[in-house]
């Protein structure tokens, strides 16, 4: 028989009951579905009957007493009359099936209506998520705030609309029927809940930046902890779920209902915060230090970057921060010869140190680029010093700021007072004055001449704990930005927390190169060693031109220029020769090619015989000292002697092997470590093997020019046939 094409809503009311059929009352799910009629009966065995029966085509049916008839056949047999048991008369889920088949078209078609606004919807909550993501890898809360209240304004509208026509509901009732709808449903509510916690998470934030450092520092350690754990309860929150979300983002991203509204994934934004995890595990790793029962020290270290050193500058001066009950308890601030002459270990130090230095301490230890390295040596030297061997003083961790942080700071704060040196410093002459006073000052005939910082230390904590809020932000960008420059470097023994420093740049880490690695790397690290402060007044522009042979050999030729514009100061230890140790760090293979030119001719003869006065090498420095390996690179080593007034240039030619000859597709990578302390810029020329253009700027030859290097460069270009 045909079935007649009605729909199923129609064929529905075309049922009729019998004449002693009592009905009751449709239920509200009844009338959502448009059956106008029932056809349940008060009593189970009570048979339906199909008025205007015809006796041959109800012959031609056959029905089996424990089987339910086929639905579709009962249309198709309006004219037949039978009986079906009514405890038999369809299996209850195809029955809903049915109803809620009707009440998704019913619900879809009225959704499609609003289309447009759904879809603009979810491309805003889209945009709006990326925008916060980065907003809050930077820190800027504010921003964050804002973008999530767009998308949960966005939100709202959404959900709106579904409700508007009932859709949500139906995906409570007919989740196992159309697990697409109930998806959604289960998306909008973690959404929901995920925007909840992301700004009250941007809140909090908010609030570490503008009084973070003044509950630290004035002594409000539990306001402070208290912070911390709510927000990491609120970031783990967040996190889960986020990945609810993501859990079922790909089986919406799939669905015919995504497809036919044309929804954006926008769950792959989210994952983002993924980086929260991070996050989490380093506040609660500093929970610990904070919380712990025992007074927890980390070590500030100044690193003057008029005298630079491979970590950043010469380590002067430090600050032990002892740490009680979640708040700053004191603050020493120390000459670093205080406990280096407390050492009694007997190291060799670096060869180029050795004609000014028998021994190998702390304030010559950050000898290397990776300060998580340097910060190993300075640590355990220093806990190794009965300075604070004696004491049981152990350090948690180590943050280095170089000279310019404290003249930035000392803007922000304003002009700091110190009326037993006659002095008022601004950011302008921080740095002379503090220079003239450690070098001529009346603390010098005291063996004290780092006196004045920690007299002015205190004092500029305290001006910068009672700013306006203005002031504050103006403090947390400016020390961002000193951390984009590598200004800023910190270290922490805990693996957790360390890994969190890297991950945001402010670990200070060397780049690795993964194995098969198609590309180039440079690092130039310059030690000043007997060339007085002149580092202050010296630029410094590194000059690389790079060519690609058939064969994949890179040729190098590498050009250092250093320009000293000191010599004319008033003070004279700007006005001496600058003369630096210069380290070339490349992939491990590379190769001279030719002499080194523009070089100067140095000796370093040790004054003293380490083997007879049984003296040790530090691993890590033997291994750069003897194999010229540093953080997996090759070293070229040289000394470059600049005079005041004078340019001088280093020139090395080089070569390293690709691990593949070139080919259509590859992806060529450049990267520059920079040196922390050191300024200036970078030019960097690469020309593409013969037969082959970069695919970036259609050309054979790319160039480059950066006025200041940032903490890292990293360029990638792809090979294109020609």
């Amino acid at each position: 028989m045909e079935v007649p094409k009605k729909n199923i809503s129609d064929t529905l009311c075309d049922l009729k009951p019998p004449q002693d059929f009592v009905a009751k009352k449709p239920s509200t799910f009844i009338k959502k579905a448009g059956l106008t009629r029932t056809f349940i009966s008060e009593k189970k065995n009570t048979a339906l009957r199909v008025a205007d029966v015809d006796s041959e085509a109800a012959r031609a049916i056959k029905i089996k007493k424990d089987k339910t008839a086929d639905f579709l056949n009962i249309g198709a047999a309006t004219k037949s009359r039978i009986t079906i048991p009514i405890r038999r008369k369809m299996k209850p889920a195809l029955a809903f099936f049915i109803a809620a088949t009707f009440l998704i078209v019913l619900y879809g078609s009225g959704l499609y209506g609003s289309k447009e606004t759904v879809v603009s919807s979810f491309y805003k909550i889209q945009t709006n998520v990326l925008s916060s993501a980065g907003s809050f890898k930077n820190l800027k809360t504010n921003d964050a705030y804002r973008s999530l209240q767009e998308a949960d304004n966005e939100l709202k509208n959404i959900k709106k609309e579904f409700s508007r026509y009932g859709l949500a509901s139906a995906g409570e009732w007919f989740g196992f029927v159309f697990p697409t709808i109930k998806n959604v449903n289960t998306a909008l509510r973690d959404m929901e809940s995920f925007f909840g916690s992301a700004l009250n998470l941007s809140l909090q934030l908010e609030e570490l930046k503008t009084h973070g450092l003044q509950y630290f520092m004035g002594g409000d350690g539990i306001k402070f902890t208290d912070l911390l754990s709510a927000i990491n309860s609120e970031f783990k929150t967040a996190v889960k779920t986020g990945e609810g979300i993501a859990n079922i983002s790909s089986e919406i991203k799939n669905s015919a209902l995504a497809q036919r509204f044309d929804i954006p994934d926008i769950t792959s934004d989210l994952t983002m915060f993924a980086e929260a995890y991070a996050a989490s595990d380093f506040i609660e790793s500093l929970l610990a230090i904070l919380k712990s029962e025992s007074e927890s020290h980390l070590l500030l270290l100044f690193q003057n970057s008029s005298e630079i050193r491979p970590g950043g500058g010469f380590l002067g001066s430090y600050a032990d921060l002892a740490i009680r009950n979640g708040a700053l308890a004191e603050m020493d601030v120390r000459d670093i010869y205080d406990p280096d002459g407390w050492l009694n270990l007997k190291l060799i130090p670096p060869k180029a140190l050795q004609a000014q230095t028998i021994d190998w301490e702390a304030r010559d230890s950050n000898w290397f680029l990776d300060f998580s390295l340097s910060a190993e040596k300075v640590v355990k030297l220093l806990e190794a010093s009965k300075f604070y061997e004696e004491r049981g003083v152990k350090f948690a961790g180590v943050i280095a700021v170089n000279t310019g942080v404290l003249e930035s700071l000392i803007k922000i704060a304003g002009p700091i007072e110190l009326p037993e040196y006659d002095l008022v410093l601004d950011e302008n002459n921080f740095l002379e004055e503090i220079q003239n006073e450690v070098e001529t000052g009346r603390n010098k005939a005291q063996n004290k001449p780092k006196k004045i910082l920690a007299d002015m230390t205190p004092k500029l904590l305290g001006q910068l704990q009672n700013l306006n809020d203005e002031s504050k932000v103006a403090l947390f960008e400016t020390l961002t930005a000193h951390s984009e420059n590598k200004d800023i470097q910190i270290y922490f023994k805990d693996d957790k927390m360390q890994a969190f420093m890297d991950k945001y740049n402010l670990g200070g880490d060397v780049y690795d190169l993964p194995q098969g690695f198609f590309g180039d790397y440079l690092a130039v690290i310059n030690a000043n060693v007997a060339g007085g402060k002149t580092d202050a007044y010296i630029n410094q522009d590194i000059i690389l031109s790079s060519k690609i042979d058939s064969a994949g050999t890179v040729k190098n030729e590498l050009k250092i220029t250093r320009t000293h514009s000191g010599g004319k100061t008033k003070y004279s230890w700007y006005n001496v020769t600058n003369k630096v140790f210069t380290r070339v760090l490349t992939p491990d293979g590379a190769r001279l090619a030719d002499d080194v030119m523009g070089a100067t001719e140095r000796t370093v003869k040790p004054s003293i015989n380490y083997e007879k006065e049984n003296y040790s090498m530090d691993p890590d420095l033997e291994l750069l000292e003897k194999q010229k390996k540093e953080s997996g690179k090759n070293v070229f080593e040289a000394w470059i002697y600049t005079n005041p007034g004078a340019l001088k240039t280093l020139i090395l030619n080089y070569e390293n092997n690709l691990p593949s000859k070139p080919k259509a597709g590859l992806v060529y990578k450049f990267v520059l470590d920079k040196q922390s302390g050191v300024n200036g810029g970078l030019k960097y020329a690469l020309e593409a093997p013969p037969g082959f253009v970069w695919k970036e700027p259609n050309s054979a030859t790319f160039e480059y020019d950066l006025e200041n290097i940032p903490w890292r460069a990293e360029i990638n270009l792809t090979l294109e046939e020609i």
